[in-house]
């Protein structure tokens, strides 16, 4: 982690002021914890923040802390925005796109993927998650917050399926010394699994279902959703639990989202680089074993065009 970056965020943040707090569409586990831990920080700070999502929000995310100051209109002076979890500006809402146009930017982001179009970028691809980065934000200030620490292991959790992803040794070390920390700073662990790891018998029934309609060719395994009203955090339960066949190397769920157009959820094993794939054809980004895009194209057309791309990619 390069520290001397993390200490010009920190003298950013502190130098400015009337921040807008920002994260990507179909917000996932870190997307969320990092607004909402951020926005910790600059209650902190003493610095003035709202924090903008315009999509429903379940249940369960509502108990998080400061989960009721998310709005999905701005009525506040805006003067610097902060992208979050986001490799690129259009990755969040169009509707919020066209009113800060031209205000100055920052991003705190993970993803290999990103191609550093704020004013200030604060890109640390060596971070496990956005949250990652967030602990040794609140380290740097000396902050410690029981609430925080819930936000930022849930945000570490989720962004490694639960410990689950593959990484080298030297990393998990790293991410259980965090965890070790967050914890004797008060954060329930087992509270966050029973919460948002544990699930109930009617969602099991359902994902029974949707798991029986797996597709094994050779090292590729995929399932096609066809409801339109399929959400992100399904679409990564499953390309997750697909993964966990030690038979599949690399496995990818699609989603209707519209008559012609198809979301795509990618994860792989070892040196398979799914960031790759997607930013060569499948117009996304993420990290080298957990990435996403969309087609433009119907269903039936992106099925046959990934296989033939991933069955290229893995020629090589």
């Amino acid at each position: 982690m390069d520290f001397k970056k993390i200490k010009n965020l920190v003298n950013s943040l502190r130098e400015k002021n009337n921040f807008l707090l920002l994260t990507h569409k179909n917000f996932d586990f870190d997307a969320i914890s990092s607004l909402l831990s951020l926005a910790i920080i600059l209650d902190y700070l003493k610095k003035d923040y709202f924090i903008y999502l315009d999509e429903e929000i379940k249940d369960e995310f509502l108990s998080l802390p400061k989960a009721n100051e998310i709005s999905n209109k701005i009525e506040k002076n805006i003067e610097n925005i902060i992208f979050l979890d986001c490799e690129r500006k259009k990755r969040v809402s169009e509707k919020v796109l066209e009113k800060i146009e031209n205000k100055y930017s920052l991003f705190i982001d993970h993803h290999q993927t990103n191609i550093l179009e704020g004013n200030e970028n604060y890109v640390f691809i060596e971070a496990i998650s956005t949250t990652h980065i967030i602990y040794y934000l609140k380290e740097e200030i000396g902050l410690k917050d029981k609430n925080l620490s819930d936000l930022i292991m849930l945000g570490i959790l989720g962004d490694t399926n639960f410990l689950k992803i593959e990484k080298e040794s030297v990393v998990y070390k790293e991410v259980f010394k965090i965890i070790l920390n967050l914890l004797e700073e008060g954060s329930n662990y087992y509270s966050l699994i029973e919460r948002f790891y544990f699930k109930n018998w009617k969602f099991f029934r359902h994902y029974i279902e949707l798991l029986s309609q797996i597709e094994k060719l050779d090292e590729i395994g995929y399932i096609i959703l066809k409801e339109e009203n399929n959400d992100e955090m399904q679409s990564g339960f499953l390309v997750n639990k697909l993964l966990e066949i030690k038979e599949i190397k690399i496995a990818f769920v699609l989603k209707k989202i519209e008559n012609n157009r198809t979301k795509i959820s990618l994860r792989s094993k070892g040196d398979i680089d799914v960031s790759l794939l997607v930013k060569l054809y499948f117009n996304g980004g993420g990290h080298k074993n957990a990435a996403s895009g969309y087609l433009e194209m119907d269903l039936n057309s992106s099925l046959n065009f990934v296989l033939e791309k991933i069955k290229e990619y893995l020629k090589k």
